[in-house]
């Protein structure tokens, strides 16, 4: 019997054989009953003797029945604009009161009852949807009552109850699944992050004990699993429509958004079969209006979850339609190390198929032309070479940039497998943000680069940077480049926003900010204008109307927001347009079919451009592995990590970028440098030295710590170029 015929079966037994008290209040324990907190208070205080088979029996009737739930705890006045009622018209407080009072009882058959109920509440639902029967947004009231039991999180819950009252959730039609977000968007974020909790324990306990945990499944196969995501995302969502949202400009001519009410009134009845509208279409979220959701992004990724994941068979799912589940579907759910390894696959498989078609259309043609994309440049050319070598590439053969990246140095022996790469970045990247180059313009308090408004460059040299950054992100190279936040949110496609000077001026950030706060007369104290002066190239002062006539519009308590937003926006956005369109147009041309922009946050993106900069030596050590007759408990490799665990940040960096090519942490952190310390000979004077292609380092059998630490020491310092060994 499976657990549904047993719910119905005990359900069945309690209802007819449980006894009404004999001084019941009023005859309210006919099979109509709707529940409120009022009537179960003086139920349970009728109930004499501890005999509550007539709770039971109520508790029985209502949780198993979507009609008498759906009537439940009703909402009928003070109902406050824009709250949780507001939406679903269900009162959250008395819900709330009446699982605390069946919680005091303490009695495990009430417990029994609800569970039983939920699992034949779903049995109906799903009657419901393969009978195509029209759905109301009354029928989300059952599901919120269901949401908002505190045990919903104990185990005896999580073997069917859950499960299915889950699948009858994932099937609702998204319209229905829009209100249900908007409603939870309402609640505060203790109360959601308590729903999402429930959610994330089932999940983890199915990885734990489900059947992929014996016999070799996939996670992308345990419906219990991909219900709970397709939960959670509607939650994820609940939690961007709750958060901090940055204010719509008042001269914004923008079209609004779906409102509350708009939510609603696009809820009637409609049929199951209209759940192929995408859910955030539909609730049409703007994601980069959000500062802070309600709940934190990290809280909606599941560590468990992650490393169950087989991202080889996800990708392909991924790529290959919607008949399998993919996670790369659900990217909040991901860590960036799991999202970074989708990213690998789908760039390689890129590269893998520019390779094929390459070489078939050699066939075709009589000629063979190189399946990679080679560049040959020369040290002292650095810059003219590479934007000559890219923009050939990207005037007739845009496609070579899904090519894998090789570099040449001209003159040089040095075969390209990773690290000549490295070096040719790290040596570009310092001539281009070079001051004197006039590109960018460094803050010295943030120490980060922004385009400079007035330099006098090409378009063709900022779309280079692009291309370098697109590049860099295809063939894994992490990059020493310093950008505020702001530029990685442009370049998924969001604006510059007033919040966003924070990070990249924070000294206007400052002065504007005291600006909106200003509770005295700013026309007559701040005496501002809408024209603002800025320095160009050399140090000249220029100004700048923000609006029409700005010279002569003063800056009032009336207008100042409008100012302080027209201000931001050409910071940001209009005064490096022409920069920063060039440097997002070479981008795109590497990126523009990559699944990075549907997958990747702002802040993400940045770490995966830069790497982090949390250099964690215990989790490098415990990473590496050894090789030539070494071990951990070699006398040697003990001396290397006391030099290693000795040394100063700046001295850790050296050693990164002496061992790997780069001082940038990978994302993930240190495990993924998956760094080889071999044996290169017995004691001797002899530095040590490096493949950075492939992160070994060959060290010497050193006889004393002090003799290790002057020989690496000495090497790390002077690791400049690239040369043979």
């Amino acid at each position: 019997m499976n657990c549904e015929d047993a719910a119905v079966m005990a359900l069945k037994c309690i209802i007819e054989k449980a006894q009404i008290c004999e001084d019941q209040v009023d005859p309210i324990t006919s099979s109509d009953q709707v529940l409120s907190y009022s009537y179960i208070k003086k139920l349970i205080e009728s109930c004499d003797n501890g005999n509550f088979l007539p709770l039971l029996h109520i508790l029985g009737k209502a949780f198993s029945s979507p009609d008498l739930m759906n009537k439940s705890f009703i909402a009928t006045k003070n109902i406050i604009p824009n709250s949780p009622e507001s939406i679903i018209p269900l009162d959250y407080n008395e819900v709330i009161d009446f699982y605390n009072l069946l919680l005091q009882l303490e009695l495990e058959p009430i417990e029994n009852v609800i569970i039983n109920g939920i699992i034949a509440l779903a049995s109906s639902f799903e009657i419901k949807l393969k009978t195509n029967t029209l759905f109301d947004k009354t029928d989300l009231n059952q599901f919120v009552i269901i949401l908002l039991n505190p045990n919903l999180h104990s185990p005896e819950y999580f073997e069917c109850a859950l499960p299915n009252i889950l699948q009858a959730l994932v099937s609702l039609p998204v319209n229905l699944q829009a209100i249900l977000a908007t409603y939870l968007s309402k609640l505060s974020s203790s109360s959601l992050k308590k729903i999402l909790d429930v959610f994330q324990q089932l999940i983890t306990v199915r990885i734990l004990t489900g059947p992929h945990a014996t016999n070799g499944t996939f996670v992308n196969d345990d419906r219990n699993i991909t219900n709970s995501i397709k939960m959670i995302k509607i939650i994820y969502y609940a939690s961007i429509l709750g958060g901090d949202m940055e204010k719509t400009l008042k001269y914004s001519h923008s079209a609004d958004k779906k409102n509350s009410h708009d939510i609603v009134e696009l809820s009637r009845a409609t049929s199951p079969k209209n759940t192929c509208v995408i859910l955030e279409d539909f609730l049409e979220v703007d994601l980069s209006r959000c500062r802070k959701p309600l709940i934190p992004y990290d809280d909606f990724i599941n560590d468990c979850l992650n490393d169950a994941i087989e991202m080889s068979v996800d990708y392909s799912n991924f790529k290959h339609g919607n008949d399998k589940f993919s996670f790369l579907h659900f990217p909040f759910v991901l860590k960036t190390s799991t999202k970074t390894l989708g990213l690998f696959y789908d760039n390689r498989v890129r590269m893998y198929s520019e390779r094929r078609i390459t070489l078939l259309t050699g066939l075709l043609q009589g000629h063979i032309p190189s399946p990679y994309l080679k560049l040959v440049v020369r040290r002292d050319h650095l810059i003219q070479d590479s934007l000559v070598g890219l923009e050939m590439v990207a005037q007739d053969e845009p496609e070579d940039f899904k090519k894998q990246f090789f570099v040449e140095f001209e003159g040089e022996q040095g075969i390209d497998e990773g690290g000549v790469s490295k070096e040719f970045f790290q040596l570009i990247i310092e001539e281009l943000f070079n001051p004197d180059f006039g590109m960018f313009t460094l803050n010295e308090t943030t120490r980060t680069y922004w385009f400079h408004p007035t330099s006098f460059e090409a378009a063709s040299q900022f779309m280079l940077i692009g291309v370098l950054f697109g590049i860099a992100i295809y063939n894994s190279i992490i990059l020493d480049v310093r950008f505020p936040a702001v530029l990685y949110r442009k370049l998924l496609g969001y604006s510059g926003k007033f919040e966003d000077l924070s990070s990249s001026h924070p000294e206007i950030y400052f002065s504007l900010n005291q600006l909106l706060s200003y509770n005295g007369n700013v026309k007559e104290d701040i005496m501002a204008s809408f024209q603002i002066s800025y320095s160009d190239m050399f140090g000249s002062t220029v100004s700048h109307e923000l609006i029409e006539g700005g010279k002569d519009i003063e800056v009032t308590n009336q207008n100042r927001e409008e100012y302080v937003a027209l201000y931001a926006d050409f910071i940001l956005n209009t005064s490096v347009k022409q920069q920063f369109d060039a440097f997002k147009k070479g981008f795109d041309i590497v990126t523009s079919h990559s699944i990075l922009k549907k997958i990747f946050r702002p802040d993400e993106l940045e770490l995966l451009v830069c790497g982090s900069q949390i250099y964690d030596i215990n989790e490098l050590e415990n990473a590496t592995e050894y090789d030539g007759g070494y071990s951990k408990d070699t006398p040697v490799i003990r001396y290397f990590w006391q030099v290693i665990h000795e040394m100063s940040s700046d001295q850790a960096k050296q050693f990164l970028n002496f061992t790997t090519g780069s001082d940038r942490v990978p994302v993930g952190g240190l495990s993924k440098l998956k760094l080889i310390i071999a044996k290169n000979g017995e004691d001797s004077d002899r530095l040590p030295t490096a493949h950075t292609c492939f992160n070994v380092l060959l060290l010497p059998k050193y006889s004393s710590v002090d003799k290790l630490r002057e020989r690496l020491l000495k090497a790390i310092s002077n690791a400049k170029g690239f040369g043979l060994m």
